[in-house]
């Protein structure tokens, strides 16, 4: 999704990113931003010591050498993070991961990671389903309630995500601080179109 305003505010308050030393922006003659790059890491790594590298440049200015400049400040930044986040780690064998991502329109993008040294481990597929077409209705099972979402569910629905991604590729555990910011304020939920399904006083779903 595009990022709002307020989506990329809310980033520089994420603690796994120190914007004075892990962000930078390059900017044109005339003070226009081209490009950006940041880099996230997990201040308390539990299966891996993990980097997540996120940078964008402007299409006018792809293809002259930014890419190349950015990837490079990227990786050295990276690996000195993750330095200090193993001295800091519980485990001094978990691994040390560099986390990159592409759209699978941005060749370009992929190729640049491979002739970096990075590999394809994963792909995500975004899915859809025709609004025209009739929705059946499914009854809810027997000791569970439909309800509209409220701040009061927070908690639990956190727990619950924990739980149901437990064993999902590259999960990491989201902790209830971070539900509220990086998850019900970002600027594509409709808080008004949240629902969770109960089962007594525990979230067994939510949409």
């Amino acid at each position: 999704h595009n990022e709002t305003a307020q989506d990329l505010e809310r980033d520089f308050d994420d603690t796994w990113l120190n914007p004075l030393f892990d962000a930078r922006v390059i900017r044109n003659a005339f003070g226009k931003l081209v490009a950006f790059v940041r880099v996230f890491v997990n201040p308390k790594p539990e299966r891996e010591n993990l980097a997540v590298v996120d940078w964008e440049i402007a299409p006018e200015w792809r293809g002259q050498g930014l890419e190349e400049e950015i990837l490079e400040w990227s990786e050295d930044n990276a690996l000195r993070r993750l330095t200090q986040a193993a001295a800091r780690a519980s485990d001094e064998t978990i691994p040390a991961v560099i986390r990159v991502n592409a759209l699978a329109s941005e060749t370009g993008k992929t190729k640049r990671y491979q002739t970096h040294g990075y590999r394809n481990v994963r792909a995500f597929y975004k899915m859809q389903r025709a609004l025209r077409d009739p929705i059946p209705d499914t009854p809810l099972g027997d000791g569970l309630a439909l309800r509209e979402y409220d701040e009061s569910l927070d908690e639990k629905m956190c727990q619950a995500y924990n739980e149901a991604f437990e064993d999902h590729w590259g999960h990491i555990t989201m902790l209830r601080q971070e539900w509220q910011p990086f998850v019900m304020s970002v600027s594509t939920v409709r808080r008004d179109l949240t629902f969770v399904v109960m089962e007594g006083n525990e979230v067994a779903a939510f949409c």
